[in-house]
């Protein structure tokens, strides 16, 4: 049986082929190129579209916007496929691919979705667990500090992977002032493509880079850049932090600086 299976619940939107319980391909995109993806799948496992058998769906919790974007997908596909869809909560998708690991979504609005019976939403200081719980998820990422402080052992992914640079490569794209580099090209097609062409393979050239610390917060962040700015620096690079996440989310409408984020 040949499956097609995707999830556009979160701002990091997945796809993947399956024939037979052998996965014949993977995809790490946005929600807005999922049918580029899905083309790209078939070709890649050597298949035509009506070749499927039978289609998967992420139902959330998640993005309003993503999730509408991957049932309305997956519904025009089963129409035109003449085949089934199944939804599957973006939770129990997280907790099946992380066995005893507990799954938190970012829900905006300072909260977390946790699955309790049926999905529900809380702050991230109210969620409870045993101390040395692992988390996993973006809100786990957002929400570090927190979720550390209460006794949990590990969030998220803790090394400079290629899922670190696509969120990384998310947040260029949204800030449209943030530059990636990374060390090696073998994600810089899916990371271009992500940060619309803003990344960097390698060492720039007639470029100054001045490597620091993450700044604390904002305020430090916007005096920093300024001050390297001042200095004839073409910019700045930190290694990867979760909290880039929220200092790079809503950039000041005055911020001009460029920003390099080195990931190996």
């Amino acid at each position: 049986m040949l499956i097609l299976a995707f999830d556009t619940a979160t701002e990091i939107a997945t796809s993947a082929l399956v024939a037979d319980g052998e996965v014949l391909g993977e995809r790490v995109s946005r929600a807005v190129t999922l049918l580029e993806d899905v083309d790209a799948l078939l070709r890649q496992g050597g298949a035509h579209a009506d070749e499927i058998d039978a289609l998967a769906v992420g139902i959330g919790p998640g993005s309003f916007t993503g999730v509408r974007v991957g049932l309305a997908t997956a519904r025009g596909l089963a129409l035109a496929l003449n085949v089934p869809v199944a939804g599957v909560s973006t939770l129990d998708a997280l907790a099946a691919g992380a066995p005893g690991a507990l799954p938190v979504i970012d829900a905006r609005r300072r909260e977390i979705f946790v699955a309790d019976g049926q999905p529900r939403a809380l702050a991230p200081s109210d969620l409870e667990f045993s101390p040395g719980t692992t988390c996993v998820g973006n809100g786990a990422v957002r929400y570090r500090a927190i979720l550390e402080a209460a006794g949990a052992e590990m969030i998220g992914l803790d090394d400079d992977g290629p899922e670190h640079q696509i969120l990384a490569g998310a947040i260029a794209a949204v800030t449209q002032r943030v530059r990636l580099r990374i060390g090696a090209p073998d994600h810089a097609a899916i990371l271009q493509q992500l940060s619309r062409g803003r990344v960097v393979v390698g060492e720039p050239d007639g470029e100054t880079w001045v490597k620091i610390p993450i700044p604390p917060d904002k305020s430090a962040w916007a005096a920093t850049l300024a001050d390297h700015e001042a200095a004839g620096a073409t910019g700045i690079i930190v290694a990867w932090d979760p909290r880039l996440v929220d200092l790079l989310r809503n950039p000041e409408p005055d911020d001009r600086s460029d920003l390099l984020m080195s990931t190996g």
